[in-house]
């Protein structure tokens, strides 16, 4: 099997659909000898920051010396970065040859009649914990996919589980308040097991705090367990302050931009800090060289600068809000030109009330592939009409994007975001190592 056959039969079991719940996934792992229990691993949850955190969580136990697997979804690029080792993205050639050996237990007519057909997401993450199994992983840092207590990914002991802020998203599938999302969330706090929350809204640190009370884990909470402070930021990146149990460290500086990275890189501290307490050797060093070195593409993350090019995967309220104050911040006075996509499942009219009033000017797009149905570009300039903005729609992505490059000029800021899909789209137009800072 080669890699573009083994990526026609990923993206074949799409049609499948999402089917929450663990019974087909355990029955695939158990078929691959349980290949989810040889490595330590850290499960990390949230609505918006969960792949910030996993990245600089990762960067650091990196910088401490320590083999590190990371498995987050979606790509935004190519379908290997969902998998990496120290890092890097595994290769297509492991990829196929993963692929290869995988398909015959996902066909299985036992395993189908019994359970159901695997879909896409639980191949990917038996793919993963296959491939950190036989490379010998230190530690697995394992982002959830859609909520928590019933994804894929929640058939792990953890050393730790970690919940990110917590947010409206995805109300079809885990309920219509934050009460019931957090719920899902707190779903990968396993007995006895400790567990980093984020700061978060009333009614979700009260879900958390019961659940990690009947399940007699530990609770570590970001804002008042554990505190930080925001210093300064800039496109070149975000430095903090940070006071914890163990650590008390000042002008840390993380390679993540965007005032809303001081909250990921404390939560992605306190995480560090249990795995210390459970005996990793991370060192205070280990800690600096691994925030500063740092990076999560598609981002607030800009690729070039002249004219400024940000990609940004905003596709919900909160984090279209954290986004709009990051532009806002970053180019002060200086026109938005935005590129933009919405999958119809969302708040859009909340997505647009947070980044529009920022904006002179928009284009709506639909990516060419997405998990579900992407909203129609003229009804998001419909949507955007109170707002008085220039409105635009152009079904081509990459039309778009050329659009807004010329109409950024010399003076204005070229911004791609609502969706990750979008951005991966797009993001594959520049070199990956184009990153800044």
């Amino acid at each position: 099997m080669n890699y573009t056959e083994a990526l026609e039969r990923i993206h074949s079991l799409a049609r499948f659909g999402s089917k929450p719940g663990l019974e087909r996934i355990n029955a695939l792992l158990e078929r691959l000898g349980r290949p989810q229990e040889r490595n330590p691993a850290v499960h990390i949850a949230g609505t918006n920051g969960k792949g910030s955190v996993a990245a600089l969580l990762t960067s650091i136990c990196q910088a401490a010396g320590y083999r590190t697997g990371l498995f987050t979804s979606p790509h935004l690029v190519k379908y290997n970065e969902r998998i990496r080792v120290d890092g890097r993205s595994i290769s297509d050639e492991d990829v196929a040859d993963l692929v290869a050996r995988v398909w015959p237990l996902v066909k299985d007519e036992g395993l189908i009649g019994e359970y159901g057909h695997p879909t896409e997401f639980e191949l990917g993450t038996a793919l993963a914990f296959l491939c950190f199994a036989e490379l010998g992983v230190d530690l697995m840092i394992i982002e959830v996919g859609l909520g928590g207590r019933l994804d894929a990914t929640n058939v792990i002991i953890p050393e730790a589980a970690v919940i990110t802020k917590i947010a409206m998203d995805h109300a079809m599938q885990l309920g219509s308040t934050l009460g019931s999302i957090a719920k899902e969330k707190a779903g990968i706090i396993k007995e006895g097991r400790p567990v980093v929350s984020g700061p978060q809204e009333d009614e979700a640190r009260e879900v958390i705090a019961r659940v990690a009370q009947e399940r007699r884990a530990p609770l570590l909470q970001v804002g008042s367990d554990v505190e930080y402070e925001l210093i300064d930021w800039g496109l070149w990146g975000t430095k903090l302050n940070y006071r914890g149990r163990l650590w008390r460290e000042k002008g840390l500086t993380m390679g993540l931009a965007g005032p809303h990275q001081a909250v990921n890189g404390a939560t992605a501290l306190a995480a560090a800090e249990v795995l210390v307490e459970e005996g990793w050797d991370i060192s205070p060093e280990a800690v600096r060289e691994g925030l500063r070195s740092a990076r999560w593409p598609g981002r607030f993350e800009m690729v070039q600068e002249r004219p400024p090019v940000i990609f940004d995967g905003a596709h919900n309220p909160d984090g279209a809000r954290a986004l709009s104050q990051a532009l806002a911040g970053a180019f002060p006075g200086r026109p938005i030109i935005y590129v933009m996509a919405v999958l119809g499942e969302k708040d859009r009219a909340k997505i647009l009330e947070a980044l529009l009033p920022l904006g002179e000017k928009v284009v709506f797009t639909r990516p060419s592939s997405s998990r579900s149905a992407p909203s129609d570009p003229a009804e998001l300039v419909e949507l955007a009409s109170p707002y008085g903005i220039e409105s635009h729609s152009e079904g081509d992505p990459r039309q778009a994007l050329a659009w807004a490059m010329e109409q950024a000029g010399e003076t204005g800021v070229v911004c791609i975001c609502g969706s990750l899909y979008l951005v991966g789209e797009l993001r594959g137009l520049w070199p990956m190592e184009n990153s800044r800072p």
